[in-house]
């Protein structure tokens, strides 16, 4: 997907993703059950748990208070000028047919995954009702839901491995 829209990476980033993955091969060859993400995972939990604790964001948000002013003052001026630009055509906005379907399959897979939860979790509740018509212990609502929602996600899970991008 980088390389697909040409979006820009950190140097950073890609070094420390070339340095991972030479470690993961080093390590692979010489214990060839090395699991990589069983090891890193408690690093990269603790990593996460520190960046995005409350007081570390509180950090971010003092240092960053006067930039965030200053982006919430200007940016209704900033839309209007770009509106414009757009508009007057000193700014050409390229369609790309491609993208637009990668962007339509994409939201399909979202809009089936959010019915699928919302179907366990009303057959989860109605399960719980315990009244109605029963089968195997359970309310026929609920049983429906679960059967329905594992029929959508075996679907869903099909579709994505058969229509991938490779």
């Amino acid at each position: 997907m980088i390389t697909k829209y040409r979006a820009r990476v950190p140097p950073e980033f890609t070094l420390i993703a070339r340095a991972v993955s030479l470690i993961e091969e080093v390590a692979y060859s010489l214990d060839g059950e090395f699991d990589a993400a069983a090891q890193f995972k408690p690093m990269v939990k603790k990593l996460i748990l520190q960046k995005f604790s409350p007081k570390n964001m509180a950090d971010v948000l003092v240092d960053n208070m006067f930039e965030l002013e200053h982006l919430v003052k200007n940016l209704p001026q900033n839309i209007n000028r770009l509106v414009a630009r757009v508009g007057n055509g000193e700014i050409k906005v390229r369609y790309s047919e491609e993208l637009s379907e990668d962007i339509e399959r994409t939201s399909n897979k979202l809009v089936v995954a959010i019915i699928i939860e919302a179907l366990l979790l009303g057959s989860s509740w109605i399960i719980q009702i315990n009244n109605g018509p029963m089968i195997w212990g359970m309310p026929i609502l609920g049983f429906l839901g679960f059967v329905a929602s594992g029929v959508l996600g075996v679907g869903l899970i099909i579709y994505i491995l058969r229509y991938r991008k490779i």
